[in-house]
């Protein structure tokens, strides 16, 4: 019999948790006493996480910006529903870097799982994911209810709005002083040749600096790359 009960359980242990250090701990017993191995919130406005996934696996998944290639965090972008996911279905056919993240994840025990995405505003996206280190087995034998899971995930997203910095794992952006100069000056209105004439340099330069700015932050126009900057406190 498929699992009715998950998001209604789900919604349980979040409500009962007093704050979000504790919210922490109940859902990691959540997920283990739910058939999952673990679990994570990710904010990507402003980018954090709470999860007790393996420590190097979150340095690891930072370090290398994998939030811009994560197949669950772009899949969640696209539906407004909760949805299963796994490793080897969706391998098959993937490029080569999507293949070099499935193994990494699946060499940390990342497998398959199910994520709610969460929309709580104008440029305020989240998702809430249960994983697994099996295959999809588990996964066949739930019912993933919409209302149910988006009831679910805006909780779990309330309580986590104000987190304590001791629980949380942040992005570490490392903006060089002429990216973060050259978007400083965007944030304020100037245009790329103003950019140049202020700084003395090619327009091209200021180009390739914000450029690059805007792949280290995962974003892909220079509004997106101002705002995200302005939230991680890098300009």
């Amino acid at each position: 019999m498929r699992d009715r009960r998950l998001f209604i359980r789900l919604s349980e242990a979040t409500a009962a948790a007093r704050c979000p250090k504790s919210l922490k701990q109940s859902l990691g017993r959540f997920a283990r006493n739910n058939g999952f191995d673990g679990f994570a919130y990710l904010s990507l406005h402003p980018i954090f996480a709470v999860t007790d996934y393996p420590a190097e696996w979150q340095r690891h998944y930072f370090e290398r910006s994998y939030m811009r290639l994560d197949p669950v965090v772009t899949g969640a972008r696209r539906v407004n529903e909760a949805f299963p996911w796994s490793v080897d279905q969706q391998r098959r056919g993937a490029c080569s870097d999507l293949r070099r993240f499935y193994t990494e994840a699946a060499d940390f025990g990342i497998q398959s799982g199910v994520t709610i995405p969460v929309r709580a505003g104008p440029n305020r996206f989240s998702i809430v994911t249960l994983c697994t280190a099996s295959s999809k087995a588990l996964l066949s034998d739930i019912e993933l209810n919409a209302v149910e899971g988006a009831w679910a995930g805006a909780l779990v997203h309330a309580k986590f709005s104000e987190v304590p910095d001791e629980i949380v794992t942040r992005a570490e952006i490392d903006l060089s002083w002429q990216e973060r100069l050259c978007l400083r000056w965007s944030a304020e209105g100037k245009t790329m040749l103003e950019i140049a004439m202020l700084e003395g340099i090619a327009k091209t330069t200021v180009r390739f600096y914000i450029d690059r700015a805007k792949k280290k932050l995962g974003v892909m126009t220079l509004p997106q790359a101002t705002a995200k900057a302005t939230d991680l406190k890098l300009i």
